[in-house]
């Protein structure tokens, strides 16, 4: 096994870990929201993804998200076996969901030197998430955009960002589902060259407060999806019926063929 220290680092500059077939960032809460504050100051760019293990299972069969992931910026850990699994490898990570992304990115950013669009949700919830951010930090600059339901053509998006554009945002927030968020994130990263684009999901209803956090001894015991699942268990019964027995499925697999500790950072390619 190799060492964190020796571990390849790959585009974001920052050392990352394959598990599963998807390429993680490996960093603390800290440096991520440190990483993701330079990237907007310097207009580096780029697209962000907050992943766990639905995000692994949703890519098995899909290799152009597998590839999305795989090609983003950062990728975090977002989910406590995918982080045992890389502290087993001998990284110094953390969890880091997307409202914690938000609330530490926000945190740090002294005199509004980042301009914040959230592109996502309803009005109602980013006009809640706004108002909590703004208790995190009262001199936060925030613009919002909420795009209107279903799929958007390469017009209608233009469209959209020449309304953003005059915002000049520094970092783009999205707030949709998986795995329609981080393919909207790929077509606005294009747009927007300069400004990190970061997509967070149901990060949105969290900083919101619309969405109650799991305790979090079900956190370190991997049972956050079932806190969610019976907390909202109409919409997130199908999802978490294919995620969990597929993602330990995929874990048993890599512990049979003795990849589980394996830090070679080798991404399956595709045709």
């Amino acid at each position: 096994m190799q060492s964190a220290a020796n571990t390849a680092e790959v585009g974001g500059g920052h050392p990352r870990t394959t598990i599963c077939g998807i390429r993680f960032s490996c960093l603390d809460r800290k440096s991520a929201a440190e990483w993701l504050i330079n990237a907007a100051k310097e207009g580096t760019g780029g697209y962000v993804c907050v992943t766990g293990a639905h995000g692994i299972v949703s890519a098995q069969d899909d290799p152009d998200f597998r590839d999305i992931l795989n090609a983003a910026s950062m990728n975090t850990l977002d989910g406590q076996p995918v982080v045992w699994i890389a502290r087993w490898r001998g990284h110094t990570v953390e969890r880091v969901t997307g409202r914690e992304l938000v609330g530490d990115v926000v945190a740090r950013d002294n005199n509004a030197q980042v301009r914040h669009v959230l592109f996502g949700a309803t009005q109602y919830v980013t006009d809640k998430m706004m108002q909590r951010l703004r208790k995190m930090n009262s001199d936060i600059c925030v613009d919002v955009f909420n795009p209107p339901f279903g799929e958007l053509s390469e017009e209608e998006l233009d469209s959209i960002c020449r309304q953003i554009h005059s915002k000049k945002p520094t970092i783009v927030w999205v707030g949709l589902s998986t795995p329609k968020q981080e393919r909207l994130a790929v077509r606005l990263s294009k747009r927007y060259p300069t400004a990190p684009v970061v997509a967070i999901g149901a990060g949105f209803d969290f900083v919101a407060g619309l969405n109650r956090s799991a305790p979090h001894f079900m956190t370190v015991l991997c049972l956050e999806w079932l806190f969610r699942l019976a907390s909202d268990p109409r919409r997130l019964f199908k999802r978490y019926a294919k995620v969990v027995p597929w993602f330990l499925l995929l874990i048993t697999k890599e512990i049979a063929a003795g990849r589980l500790l394996d830090d070679t950072n080798v991404v399956p390619k595709h045709n």
